[in-house]
């Protein structure tokens, strides 16, 4: 049974989303204090947090800083929409919600359930960019997925033929010999079927043209983890 770390000094919210966060199978624990969460940290595994930025007895991201330093993916709650920038691009950060929007809640839940049941069980990265390789490696530690890099689109195609589980394919525009826009045009319907071939590219344009070639969407390269959530729950949803 996963472990969901649920960090909120509001009791009525924090009892509201340990009993709907229980009935979806999974192992709630809660803190609302300095003790509380440091006690938990120490002698518990957490597979997801969901962390309060603003809590009495911190400074502001103080409890999300020393959940996110323990690398446990986190889901951050605000009442507010400041948020420092390193916390944006950490990829660590599932996402971030304001707690006290109407849909709050179900948003949650479906973040968390997302996330604990993927979608996809392999995370792969199609062009030449080893920087953007490194990047989604990284993402696919936090997801626990295997990830593959392919720079060959031949390889590529192989590869998700023969994969035994449905992958989320991250393409670039550009490929040895061949575009990612042809190499899309190209690809047996098989595969759409089973994965979900996505664009990615720092440039705009491309990222459109890739879409109009068949990608299921596009995100640009310097993306942070909550836009692969967002590409899983449109995935999910299509299916």
């Amino acid at each position: 049974m996963k472990t969901v770390l649920l960090v909120e000094d509001d009791e009525a919210v924090s009892t509201l989303m340990e009993r709907k966060l229980s009935a979806k199978g999974l192992r709630v624990l809660t803190a609302s204090t300095r003790e509380q969460l440091t006690e938990i940290l120490s002698q518990q595994e957490i597979f997801v947090s969901i962390t309060d930025l603003n809590l009495p007895g911190f400074t502001e991201g103080e409890a999300s800083s020393i959940v996110i330093e323990r690398g446990i993916p986190t889901i951050l709650l605000s009442g507010s929409d400041s948020v420092t920038e390193y916390k944006k691009e950490n990829p660590l950060i599932l996402g971030r919600i304001a707690k006290h929007a109407s849909n709050s809640l179900s948003t949650i839940i479906s973040m968390v359930e997302l996330f604990t049941t993927l979608p996809v069980g392999e995370l792969c990265y199609a062009g030449p960019s080893r920087s953007l390789a490194a990047a989604l490696s990284e993402i696919s530690r936090i997801f626990c997925i295997p990830f593959t890099h392919c720079s060959d689109p031949y390889e590529l195609q192989k590869s998700l033929e023969n994969c035994p589980h449905s992958c989320l394919c991250m393409l670039g525009a550009e490929l040895p010999g061949i575009t990612g826009m042809d190499l899309l045009q190209s690809l047996p319907q098989t595969i759409y079927s089973k994965h979900c071939i996505a664009g990615i590219s720092p440039n705009a344009e491309n990222r459109a043209a890739l879409e109009k070639a068949g990608a299921f969407t596009s995100i640009p390269a310097n993306f942070v983890t909550a836009d692969l959530m967002r590409i899983f729950e449109r995935w999910n949803q299509s299916r």
